[in-house]
């Protein structure tokens, strides 16, 4: 089994989204444990902190910040990745974040 990752980086993204107007959001469509995604507090940050997200939720991710993915399964992941406008609905869904 090899694993399958995406190695620690940004999204290239637009202002809107840098300046919170637009939300990236990740719906985790097939996953598993084995799956596992790295957020960093900065470019220099090491270690960072892992995370599993689960099937059946939703997650905002800051893609400005560094984060990485590790797929150490020999399944695929599929998510469905949306950009939303920030409006007082996602607002109430994530408060304190935008």
């Amino acid at each position: 089994m090899q694993a399958r990752s995406l190695k620690k980086h940004t999204d290239n993204i637009d202002d809107d989204i840098k300046n919170k107007k637009i939300a990236r959001l990740h719906i985790p469509i097939r996953t598993n444990n084995d799956v596992i995604f790295t957020f960093y507090e900065n470019e220099n940050d090491l270690k960072g902190k892992l995370f599993n997200l689960k099937t059946g939720h939703y997650y905002y991710l800051d893609v400005t910040k560094h984060h990485s993915v590790s797929n150490n399964s020999n399944i695929d992941r599929y998510h469905l990745v949306i950009d939303c406008f920030v409006n007082d609905e996602l607002k109430t869904l994530f408060k304190g974040i935008f």
